[in-house]
């Protein structure tokens, strides 16, 4: 429950001084341009807005995905809670969201941009109007551009915006050129030959330029990004550039730009920041720059909007938005909502993780009653003292979130990881055992040394034949016990290195998802991971053959290539070295997926969708992308080694 009460505000639509949000997302834009000379950065400082205007950088969330942050941006909630990890196939979010709520609170609301964007909140837009979205491929199909796409979106919203009677209190506005030409291209201009993303830019900063012009006093313009691109052009790992997106606010009087005109206290106004978290006048300034999250947009919106924030979301308010141009008693009670939803969301947290977490008790109030009995502020420095106890509050939630977010994401780990070694150790004494029992292959010999025999007169000839018999035999297990480990530890070496080596060619520096930004790219990814992994296992799996391969007996230069090298009927000298090999092969590739299994336990369990781990941190982002990679580059390998035992080397004479 709020302790806003929800009221209708369809008759308020009308007044110039209620408070209207035009929420503008730039897809794909880099916080980076805003700091380097250019049309968008001198925007940003001109003497027109600059004194209006506040940048700040916003961190995305992970996977550095578009749908996911459109989906945090909206709620608050971060893919871990939304359970959204991909672009494709998401329904609309069943999360609270600002369009959710200014639909309870009868405030009428629009967007124009993707359909995607708008089939997340599709339900909460009116039928008529409220959904101008414009498919990226307006213009004609196949375009590597959404230029025309945007121009017609900033069309509708210029056309909105000119009307006086404010038809949409909350209107958003989604541009993706900018990102689609980062996906065809590229961001540098080397490998961005046309230079479209810079240009994409530019068009973009146009649009923006004409939109804060177009808004009135009483509309708040908020411009974000959903995420960033690596110079090759791509997005979805864990790049810094990737998540360093803009924050811009921008209110025309309203003297965003002032430092001096913040009254605080608050999360990114209280005079006790530290000076990492300083507020920069200008995008030049050298102060660092304060870091939001993109969490922080939603519950943002709804303080300038006076509605109740969603009531899954993480963030905190960006006060430096409407800390100056909100009236106190609102300012209180919209302090005082974002404090009890997110005292409800701990609870329901705790409650749904079963940790032995208790709510803190240096909490300021654990009931809306209590907070009604003792904070009825009298003067305007109970107001700020209030504020301040809710800013305190919140932080402290957050902190105590945190912590059992930790340590349950620590428990399903430990407890999957702990879980798929047990399971892997008995499936590997089972194999050991199989392979003992009905094979020819001896695990025992390679690790219990050889009985010792007397050298004294009493000692049977045949004893010692039957010790050199066994010396032999062991010779020949630890001879394949130890190639098929060389063979199989160079062929995931050499894979991993062709892999890397041919993507730091064409320009991405770090193992991760970025690599299949887009489907058009994912053949190449395809073929990276098995083309050579193809050949290495058919080469390492002959190199097993070739030491004892007999010599055909016509030495045609047919018969050598297909005895040598494709193995078609070849004779062996030793055909029970090549039995124990390929056996031992086998049993190497089943340990490898065993020890994968073991490594995605981290993420999820050795049975997929048992036991996930529903937390996202980089570390796991990028290790569940590399162990995917692995166990794609190990099906060659395993393959051929099922292959080989199944064609046995009794067929071969």
């Amino acid at each position: 429950e709020s302790t806003i009460p929800y009221h209708n505000n369809r008759n308020n639509n009308n007044n110039s001084s209620s408070s209207k949000v035009l929420l503008v997302v730039v897809d794909g834009l880099l916080y980076s341009l805003t700091q380097q000379p250019g049309p968008l950065r001198d925007l940003l400082t001109s003497p027109s807005l600059s004194p209006d205007l506040r940048l700040l950088q916003m961190q995305a969330q992970l996977p550095s995905m578009s749908v996911p942050n459109w989906v945090s941006i909206l709620t608050g909630a971060p893919p871990e809670i939304s359970g959204v990890l991909g672009n494709l196939l998401v329904p609309e979010t069943s999360l609270d969201s600002i369009f959710k709520q200014a639909q309870l609170n009868q405030l009428d609301c629009g967007l124009t941009g993707s359909p995607w964007f708008a089939g997340i909140v599709k339900s909460t837009l009116p039928f008529y109007g409220g959904d101008s979205t414009i498919p990226t491929s307006l213009g004609g199909v196949g375009l590597d551009s959404s230029d025309i796409a945007d121009k017609e979106r900033a069309r509708v919203v210029l056309d909105i915006l000119g009307h006086d009677d404010a038809p949409y209190p909350l209107y958003l506005a989604h541009f993706s050129d900018v990102d689609l030409q980062g996906h065809c291209c590229g961001v540098d201009p080397k490998w961005n030959k046309l230079n479209s993303y810079y240009r994409a830019v530019e068009n973009k900063t146009s649009i923006l330029e004409a939109l804060f012009s177009a808004v009135d006093d009483s509309t708040t313009v908020i411009v974000v990004s959903d995420h960033g691109h690596v110079m090759r052009g791509g997005h979805g790992g864990i790049d810094p550039a990737l998540r360093q997106v803009p924050f811009v606010v921008y209110r025309r009087g309203s003297r965003l730009g002032d430092e001096g005109a913040y009254r605080g206290p608050g999360f990114y106004t209280s005079s006790s920041s530290s000076s990492s978290t300083t507020p920069s006048s200008s995008p030049s300034s050298s102060s660092q720059p304060i870091i939001v999250s993109n969490l922080d947009v939603s519950v943002t919106v709804c303080a300038l909007l006076g509605i109740p924030v969603p009531r899954q979301s993480l963030g905190r308010f960006v006060d430096l938005a409407f800390d100056h141009v909100t009236p106190l008693p609102d300012m209180v009670m919209r302090y005082k909502d974002l404090y009890f939803q997110k005292l409800a969301l701990l609870s329901a947290f705790i409650k749904v993780t079963r940790s032995h977490t208790s709510l803190p008790s240096d909490l300021p109030y654990l009931s809306v009653d209590q907070a009604d009995e003792q904070s009825t502020p009298a003067t305007e420095e109970d107001a700020y003292a209030l504020i301040q106890k809710y800013v305190q509050g919140v932080n402290r939630i957050l902190e105590v979130y945190k912590d059992v977010r930790n340590s349950t994401e620590n428990f399903q780990i430990a407890r999957n990881l702990a879980v798929s070694t047990i399971i892997a150790a008995g499936i590997i004494i089972f194999l050991l055992f199989m392979m003992q029992s009905v094979t020819f292959c001896d695990i025992r010999s390679v690790v219990r040394p050889p009985p010792s025999t007397s050298s004294s007169s009493s000692s049977s000839r045949s004893d010692f034949m039957i010790m050199g018999s066994y010396q032999r035999y062991r010779r020949a297990n630890m001879r394949a016990l130890f190639s098929t480990f060389a063979i199989v530890l160079s062929y995931y070496g050499i894979c991993i290195l062709i892999y890397n080596a041919v993507f730091l060619g064409v320009g991405y520096n770090t193992w991760d998802s970025t690599v299949i930004h887009t489907p058009q790219v994912l053949a190449r990814f395809v073929l990276v991971t098995l083309l050579p992994a193809l050949v290495l296992a058919f080469l390492l799996t002959r190199a097993l053959h070739v030491p004892y391969t007999l010599p055909p007996p016509r030495l045609t230069i047919w018969t050598r290539l297909s005895h040598q090298i494709i193995g078609l009927r070849s004779r062996y000298s030793d055909p029970g070295q090549i039995y124990l090999s390929r056996y031992y092969l086998m049993l190497m590739m089943a340990l490898s997926w065993l020890i994968l299994a073991i490594l995605q336990s981290v993420y999820t369990f050795i049975m997929p969708q048992i036991f996930r781990v529903h937390f996202i941190s980089e570390n796991q982002w990028a290790m569940r992308f590399r162990v995917l990679c692995v166990q794609f580059m190990s099906v060659p390998l395993t393959l051929s080694s099922i292959i080989i035992v199944a064609l046995g080397p009794w067929a071969h004479r």
